[in-house]
């Protein structure tokens, strides 16, 4: 056997005994003693952590199964996707039970040292799927009442065309960022050359007003001096 199935074969074995057996004492003999582990939550260090991680999955989910999709390796590194069900039967973090049935997915990376050893861990799991379903996160719908559709259009002077063009991106990626900006899109007319337009979708007015008044907003504005050839043109709508 290569050393590519041997370490697959040691991610199948650290699958059933960590996560569909719930022993988390049992893997040691797969771990280097310098694993690290690259959580982003508050965990201890080394595999100490990975245990931890463990101890929180099985006390929330003491019956998790956990199967692979699909897996991918080289000589150092194997990749694996998989999914899992579980009821979530104890508590979640600071979250009671539910005692409701849960799935979630999960996309592992391991390294291996030359021994064959894991020596490093990264982990992305479907967090929000997960929480959704034990009512620790909600997906609040904003009422179309209050939200604020813009359509805004810049003309250049002749021959500012590309000074327009190069200063707007500029302000797209801030606008984004901020609270309310459900959506901010910037468009090159297909029959004005001169023009931009921004479409803009905002959470309410206020959002919209707050953005108006932004550092970037302003900075952005001051570089039109000489560029647009009058003010910004805006259509102000409401989703029906």
């Amino acid at each position: 056997m290569n050393n590519i199935e041997k370490n697959k074969q040691s991610i199948r074995e650290f699958t059933r005994i960590f996560k569909n057996g719930h022993d988390v004492n049992g893997i040691d003999h797969l771990f280097a003693p310098d694993f690290q582990h690259n959580f982003k939550v508050a965990v201890s260090p080394g595999l100490k952590g990975l245990k931890e991680i463990g101890t929180i999955m099985n006390t929330a989910f003491p019956d998790v199964v956990v199967k692979e999709d699909d897996m991918i390796a080289d000589e150092t590194k194997v990749v694996e996707r998989s999914n899992a069900v579980a009821t979530n039967a104890g508590p979640y973090m600071n979250y009671p039970p539910t005692g409701r049935p849960i799935k979630w997915t999960e996309i592992h990376i391991y390294r291996f040292n030359q021994d064959g050893k894991i020596v490093e861990h990264w982990a992305e799991i479907s967090s929000l799927e997960l929480m959704l379903q034990i009512e620790a996160a909600e997906m609040k719908k904003i009422p179309s009442s209050t939200q604020k559709v813009v359509l805004a259009t810049a003309k250049a002077n002749a021959g500012r065309e590309k000074d327009l063009e190069n200063a707007l991106p500029e302000v797209a990626a801030p606008t984004r960022a901020q609270q309310g900006c459900l959506q901010f899109e910037v468009f090159r007319s297909a029959t004005d050359p001169s023009a931009i337009i921004g479409f803009e979708h905002w959470a309410s007015e206020e959002d919209h007003a707050r953005h108006l008044q932004g550092d970037h907003v302003k900075t952005l504005l001051a570089r039109f001096d000489g560029v647009l050839s009058g003010p910004p043109e805006f259509v102000f709508m409401k989703p029906l």
